[in-house]
């Protein structure tokens, strides 16, 4: 049926599928064995086909359109990829070219179709981990931008109008317009480093403020370089941008490894075109043995200039090892010669040629003896490696970062909730199996009592509603349960429609139970506060009741004992006039003793303002009030330079009063009390220290001389309640204070007392 032998052979040997179909009728009219194999037909059943029951239904007007054009302008031509029926029920996807053949005097179409299927299988493959790549970089909030050397080509990322704050619909972003955001203060130097990046000094690397159009400002970090070709002409210029407002001043490590994810995105762009296959005739040169030493070139098409770039005018008539020295030492030319030798095709899958050419080339070559020469089909295969490389590499990069990330990271079916990845840490933290988790749904793992308002934000987010941040529960394997904070985020079709959830978990169980604990100290202690403050007040309005009780029944006592004693005191013995002295006596101490306690219970109570007191007119108050007793005594009273404190100054006067009052009584008997007030400035407050000669405190008693109604000498020897200096320690603790005694038995007694500044 084929117009000479020499095609006939060639057609019959193509290791590509090749037919011969009638174009008016669409019947098929010959089959190589390629074809029958891929297809799975026998001959005969094959060429009772028409070429419709080949193509898929749908895609059958789509081929006839082309196939019509073809026949109407009469040209060689590649009608496009379309789908095709296996004989098993399967299908391939084929890119079909046609050339016009004259066949029993008619013409006919003859077909030659290469099985693409495995490339658009990697470019869809490619086209998933770049929006993988692009869901992962929208969560590190990076924006990416790219200029060609044009200057005409910009591309912005979504992120870049997020971090300016403008409105993609609204505002076309350019250089220009992201210049007028950039602080005032920071555009000389971001302008210096600009300069210095086109200059080719170094790559941008800088932070610097913008201002928002509705006057906010944010910390913004930026990289970016220059991209050259080999002779070193700049073909484009790209970067990143990323706002740092919160984590100004941190490390930027994780910007760069923000980078590097997008550097990946990168390299994942469109998958470049396939070049069309190559077709060359080679005549063998023998020596007088008949042994193979070189190839005349008899034919090459455009496909094949493209690869080796020698035009085909100059190529014809010369020998193969003249044009390409090299070559012989290659398998590639061994096996030329041994197709020639034995007349049996070969087929070499990967073959690079690279070092035969001017630049890195992998071809699939095919080599059919052809009448005494040798065929060679030359499917460029670049591309394909390329992207196998580059498709292998991003698959290791994401699955590393996947694997070590710190948290868990796990990706479902947005429609069902059905788990289809997880990391080793996400199995960490639920107790399954990677194998156990991909045969649930998400929503298995959460707390029954967190299901459904879960679901309801996972829904609403799915829709594009909100963004979905939760805590909620997971009851893992064992049936404890944990506490996790998730962060989802979707990846969408064009229509944006979600095909797929990734999924941030980080276990906070540890967190929880602290807050939960803390709650529930927080709440104790409003109960207890609330409990002191109702006993002290309680406890303030007995002591004033108490003392205003107990008052009357001592002013009559001391009444009637003085009266007693001025109308029968001549009457009555020494024995009688000494028991009305201790009645009055005691009724006397017992009335301080109540005073005292009322002033003890109204310590550590400023209800006056906090003012600026000056310490030095305070001791020269008290030298007035005491002047008395102090001249009775004979005290000298030796006072420093004292400081103007802030406080609130009654209970100031009543801690000092206190201490010096004890300073006084507890002098040695017989000597006149020497006291020295000092003050020192210290970190954060003043230390005053009121010293004295008396008669010292023992080691044992520092701390029990400050409880109320602690004495440690006799009511005889020396007058007093007890209480002067618990009131003293009340009230320095009410402001913030500390007070404490050096003093040793005999040598005499410090006690400071502490003020806080401000």
């Amino acid at each position: 049926m084929v117009v000479n032998a020499n095609y006939s052979s060639f057609f019959a040997l193509n290791p590509f599928p090749s037919w011969v179909y009638d174009p008016s009728s669409l019947q098929l009219m010959d089959v190589n064995q390629a074809a029958l194999d891929l297809f799975g037909f026998q001959r005969e059943v094959f060429l009772g086909l028409n070429l419709r029951d080949l193509i898929c239904v749908e895609e059958c007007a789509s081929f006839l359109n082309a196939h019509d054009e073809v026949k109407e302008f009469g040209v060689n031509a590649c009608l496009g990829v379309f789908t095709h029926r296996k004989h098993t029920g399967g299908s391939v996807r084929l890119e079909i070219h046609v050339h016009k053949v004259e066949t029993d005097g008619r013409c006919c179409f003859a077909v030659t179709g290469r099985d693409v299927t495995q490339q658009e299988s990697s470019e869809l493959r490619l086209r998933d981990f770049e929006e993988k790549l692009k869901a992962l970089s929208a969560m590190a909030k990076i924006g990416y931008w790219r200029m060609e050397a044009d200057g005409v080509n910009v591309y912005w990322t979504d992120e870049v109008y997020r971090i300016f704050g403008k409105n993609k619909d609204r505002v076309e972003l350019n250089f220009d317009r992201l210049a007028q955001s950039i602080h005032p203060d920071d555009r000389e130097m971001v302008d210096r480093e600009r300069d210095a990046v086109f200059a080719g000094e170094r790559e941008l690397d800088v932070v610097f403020r913008i201002i928002l159009d509705e006057g906010g400002v944010k910390w913004v970090y930026a990289i970016g370089r220059l991209e050259r070709s080999d002779n070193g002409t700049p073909i484009a210029c790209e970067g990143t941008v990323q706002d740092i407002t919160e984590q100004k001043g941190l490390e930027l490590r994780m910007a760069r490894i923000s980078e590097e994810l997008r550097k990946s995105e990168h390299r994942f762009k469109a998958v470049q075109e396939i070049s069309p296959d190559g077709f060359s005739l080679l005549r063998p040169c023998r020596d007088k043995n008949g042994k193979v030493v070189d190839f005349t070139w008899i034919f090459q098409n455009k496909a094949i200039e493209k690869i080796n770039g020698i035009d085909s005018n100059e190529i014809v008539g010369r020998n193969l090892l003249e044009l390409f020295p090299s070559h012989r030492e290659t398998p590639l030319f061994s096996s030329y010669v041994e197709v020639a030798n034995s007349g049996v095709s070969k087929i070499m899958e990967e073959v690079y040629a690279g070092d035969l050419v001017s630049t890195p080339t992998w071809l699939r070559i095919v080599v059919v003896p052809l009448a005494g020469d040798i065929a060679i089909l030359s499917q460029n295969i670049t591309d394909q490696k390329v992207a196998q490389e580059k498709l292998r590499a991003s698959e290791a990069k994401y699955r590393t970062i996947f694997d070590i990330a710190s948290v868990g990271i796990a990706q479902a079916d947005p429609r069902t909730g059905r788990i289809t990845l997880v990391n080793s840490y996400y199995e960490t933290i639920t107790g399954y199996s990677q194998a156990e988790l991909y045969a649930m749904n998400f929503k298995e793992l959460t707390h029954p009592d967190d299901r459904q308002r879960d679901w309801e934000i996972y829904s609403k987010a799915a829709r594009g509603e909100a963004e979905y941040k939760n805590e909620k529960r997971y009851v893992r394997k064992d049936g404890s349960i944990v506490w996790v904070r998730l962060h989802v985020v979707f990846v969408r079709d064009e229509e944006g429609a979600p095909i797929l959830s990734v999924a941030i978990c980080e276990e906070i169980t540890e967190r929880k139970t602290y807050e939960q604990q803390l709650l529930a100290l927080n709440d104790s202690l409003k109960k207890y506060a609330h409990e002191l403050e109702q006993s002290n007040a309680e406890l303030e309005q007995f002591a004033f009741i108490t003392s205003h009780d107990l008052q009357e029944p001592l002013r009559m006592i001391s009444s009637f004992m003085d009266q007693l004693k001025r109308k029968y005191g001549d009457q009555l013995d020494e024995k009688a006039n000494q028991y009305i002295h201790f009645a009055s006596d005691g009724a006397k101490r017992m009335k301080r003793i109540v005073v005292d306690l009322l002033e003890y219970s109204r310590a550590g109570k400023c209800e006056d303002s906090i003012e600026y007191v000056d310490l030095a007119e305070l001791v020269a108050d008290y030298q007035l009030l005491r002047r008395k007793v102090m001249s009775d005594k004979f005290v000298k009273l030796n006072v420093a330079k004292l400081p103007t404190v802030k406080c609130c100054k009654a209970p100031l006067i009543q801690a000092l009063h206190c201490l010096l009052d004890n300073a006084i009584n507890y002098s040695k008997p017989g000597e006149s009390p020497v006291i020295s007030i000092q003050s020192a400035e210290l970190e954060g407050y003043w230390e005053i220290s009121i010293s004295d000669q008396g008669i010292g405190i023992a080691p044992e008693n520092h701390e029990r001389i400050f409880v109320i109604f602690q004495r440690l000498n006799n009511q005889q020897e020396y007058a007093g309640t007890g209480i002067g200096l618990s009131i003293a320690k009340k009230q320095v603790e009410s402001w913030g204070g500390k007070i404490r005694v050096e003093s040793t038995l005999g040598e005499g007694s410090t006690f400071y007392f502490t003020i806080p500044k401000g």
